[in-house]
């Protein structure tokens, strides 16, 4: 992996060659650091005569990192644990029952989910019935939204659907 010195910080880079690319593109985040997206025909001299060109553009992104929240700790499901539900947080109520089922609802002004009254940790189940009840209440309101605006523009989307991207 290439390396770029600039200041007094020292980067690894990844260049990403594209027959399809015109132009040399940078880009910088948190999880990939920096990347260079080059066509195919691109010379480490030009790749690196454009990283110095843009030094202070990716000092500033490197250093905006240091000012952002670090990303908040999983969640674990667990009795007491709060959970957002549109724009306010809720507590996770775990109640253990003799049925042989994990149930989640929103309940009374909490999250209650039954669990079977057995020993096992059921933490990962909880998360699934927990992402699939957000999901149906997702696309319960959007697709309210959907149909309120169809109305006023006179056009009907295809589909809606509701898709889970892990970062």
């Amino acid at each position: 992996m290439p390396i770029l010195v600039l200041s007094s910080l020292t980067l690894d880079y990844l260049i990403k060659y594209s027959k399809s690319r015109k132009t040399i593109g940078i880009s910088v985040d948190k999880k990939n650091g920096l990347t260079i997206s080059a066509p195919e025909d691109t010379s480490i001299n030009e790749i690196e005569s454009m990283l110095k060109s843009k030094q202070e553009w990716i000092l500033n992104n490197i250093n905006g990192f240091k000012e952002v929240l670090p990303s908040p700790k999983p969640k674990e499901f667990v009795s007491g644990e709060r959970l957002h539900y549109i724009g306010r947080t809720y507590r996770l109520g775990i109640i253990r029952t003799n049925s042989n089922k994990v149930n989640f609802r929103f309940y009374q002004g909490k999250f209650e989910v039954t669990i079977p009254d057995d020993g096992k940790d059921y933490s990962e189940k909880i998360k699934q019935k927990a992402i699939k009840w957000y999901r149906e209440k997702a696309l319960e309101k959007i697709s309210s939204r959907v149909d309120f605006y169809k109305s006023k523009i006179g056009k009907s989307p295809i589909d809606v659907r509701i898709k889970q991207f892990n970062a």
